[in-house]
């Protein structure tokens, strides 16, 4: 029994020096006090706190690589358009935003004197805009490289560092060969509004012949600045029809029909006749577009009720 006690001291007194005189299984002080490094930092439970919602990836650098892209003529990769000095010439340039739905906007930084940067559509991330240019002589030299840069922006690129620029390079090669686009058949005398008035006319253009492509004639336009009525809209040329009459000559076919102007409800029957002004542009070969002259066209819109009243007496008479 002895033998037993004498550990069992020994045991316990190493104990009580290990809990500084304590004994280990009586507590006598403040649990939080005992143990406050412990909690330090740990934060109340909240059962309000729990976050349900998945963490969503960033992509926000993913995208920012390449936060839109520009095509011209529907060609991603072209990055130089060719211009003829002293000739207009109009391209369109697509905008595709790469950062979803977020409106963006297009900015100019850097353009050569003269060009013009219009928008023409817009929908969801993209929109379209026309360029058009007629540079002035280049003077010596065969041609010339000029910088248009645009910038893409807006409110989310702005706080994602997501904004970018692109460079088309714009070159103005010298006018070897005019072009020219002219109308041949008009009539030279008024013609009358109805079904009778209608014929036949060709455009006829001429090209430096430096190219194996064909012309294309485009939509009649309408001189705004002209006083003669427009007659665009009675114009139909087929773009189908082009026939090569030279080695550097064209010829389109096309038609006018008095019945399909616009805007024309006050003249008929009135007895009046009016003048009706048009032109025809035509793409070259080499991307730039050249219109046509005017063409002018007199239509007399006859009093339908007066002539009919006319007649009737002359029938009568003879009887």
């Amino acid at each position: 029994m002895k033998a037993f006690a004498v550990p069992l001291a020994i045991a316990m007194s190493w104990a009580l020096v290990g809990c500084h005189g304590q004994n280990p299984f009586v507590r006598t002080g403040d649990p939080i006090e005992e143990y406050r490094d412990t909690l330090k930092g740990a934060k109340p439970y909240d059962p309000n706190s729990r976050n349900t919602k998945p963490v969503e990836p960033d992509n926000t650098q993913i995208f920012c690589a390449k936060p839109f892209e520009v095509f011209v003529e529907d060609d991603v990769k072209k990055r130089q358009l060719s211009f003829i000095e002293q000739r207009e010439s109009s391209y369109t340039v697509s905008i595709v935003s790469n950062l979803g739905a977020n409106p963006f906007g297009i900015e100019v930084v850097e353009s050569p004197e003269g060009v013009e940067f219009k928008e023409l559509t817009r929908a969801g991330n993209k929109a379209s805009f026309s360029l058009t240019w007629k540079p002035a002589k280049i003077g010596d030299g065969t041609s010339s490289d000029n910088s248009f840069v645009i910038r893409y922006t807006s409110d989310f690129a702005k706080q994602n560092n997501c904004e970018g620029e692109v460079r088309l390079s714009l070159r103005v090669k010298a006018n070897e060969a005019a072009a020219e686009v002219s109308l041949s058949g008009l009539p030279s005398k008024q013609i009358s509004y109805g079904p009778e008035g209608e014929f036949a006319f060709q455009v006829l253009t001429s090209d430096s012949g430096t190219s194996k492509k064909t012309p294309l004639v485009g939509q009649p336009v309408y001189e705004t600045s002209t006083k003669l009525l427009n007659g665009a809209a009675a114009v139909d040329c087929n773009a189908k029809s082009a026939k090569k009459i030279g080695p550097t000559q064209w010829s389109f076919d096309c038609k006018f029909t008095s019945t399909a102007l616009t805007n024309v409800e006050s003249l008929i029957n009135s007895g009046k006749t009016a003048e009706f002004q048009f032109s025809v542009p035509v793409q070259m070969p080499d991307g730039s577009t050249v219109v046509s002259d005017s063409g002018r066209v007199k239509i007399e819109f006859k009093n339908v009720t007066q002539t009919s009243n006319s007649n009737d007496t002359k029938q009568g008479g003879n009887e």
